[in-house]
């Protein structure tokens, strides 16, 4: 499941750069941060301040008053539903490590089989779906 998660934050992620400029990307990327919270809190079972949650909501509403589409005239909505995306799966495959994690288990080889894992993934999406 981790593996997946990353391999589509990889591909999702891909997917956006190809769609949108660096700077869009940049921006849209640290709402990673805002899915890490969310999800903390949800599957984690974290606590979250009042103070917490109003930085996440003005996050989001940032994020929202940023893809405006009457602001940009090369909006593109699947680029930046691609990258929301991705942040999304990243943030979600860093809340696995977390859960899966154990005295006994080192992190090091938990991401390097991630890693390699994502890799085997990643090549088959690419031998598949080969436009060129």
């Amino acid at each position: 499941m981790l593996a997946v998660c990353n391999t589509i934050g990889v591909i999702l992620m891909y997917v956006s750069l190809d769609l949108l400029s660096p700077v869009e990307i940049g921006f849209l990327g640290r709402f990673y941060t805002v899915f890490a919270v969310i999800l903390a809190y949800i599957i984690l079972k974290e606590k979250i301040t009042s103070s917490e949650w109003l930085l996440v909501s003005l996050a989001i509403l940032g994020t929202f008053m940023f893809i405006n589409p009457s602001d940009n005239s090369d909006f593109n909505i699947l680029g930046i539903v691609s990258a929301i995306l991705y942040t999304f799966f990243f943030a979600l495959s860093n809340i696995l490590i977390k859960l899966t994690i154990t005295e006994g288990r080192e992190s090091n080889s938990l991401l390097f089989t991630n890693n390699v894992w994502t890799l085997i993934l990643v090549s088959i999406y690419l031998i598949t779906f080969n436009n060129n």
